[in-house]
């Protein structure tokens, strides 16, 4: 059963194909070489199993965080009384999503900088 299982999703990530109507008239059939049908229910989670190395790069630069289909939140605690440590802390989310974009472009992915946010919560 199992078998069957992961046959079937090799085949909705690497078999489809994607036509345009536009009109009333259909495009032709073009062969999707990657992604998943946009709303499709096995979406979000083909995506995180995609972007697992992200948690491991996140994990090495000792930050905590949250993450569900393509949404990623960065946590970092800091002591505001203690002299840099909020500056210290600014440069290590730097420097996670320094290497975030650098394995989003060698696969084939872009970090959207106009969503990206820094909220401070004290």
């Amino acid at each position: 059963m199992l078998h069957l299982c992961l046959r079937r999703v090799v085949i909705v990530c690497t078999e489809r194909t994607s036509e345009v109507c536009i009109s009333g008239k259909k495009s032709l059939k073009h062969t999707m070489k990657f992604g998943l049908p946009q709303g499709s229910v096995v979406g979000p989670v083909m995506f995180c199993y995609y972007t697992y190395p992200l948690s491991e790069i996140i994990q090495k630069h000792k930050l905590k965080y949250h993450r569900y289909a393509d949404d990623t939140q960065l946590y970092i605690k800091f002591n505001p009384k203690i002299p840099g440590d909020a500056i210290c802390a600014l440069h290590k989310i730097q420097e996670c999503i320094k290497d975030i974009k650098l394995w989003m472009i060698i696969n084939n992915l872009k970090l959207n900088d106009d969503k990206t946010e820094l909220f401070i919560a004290a």
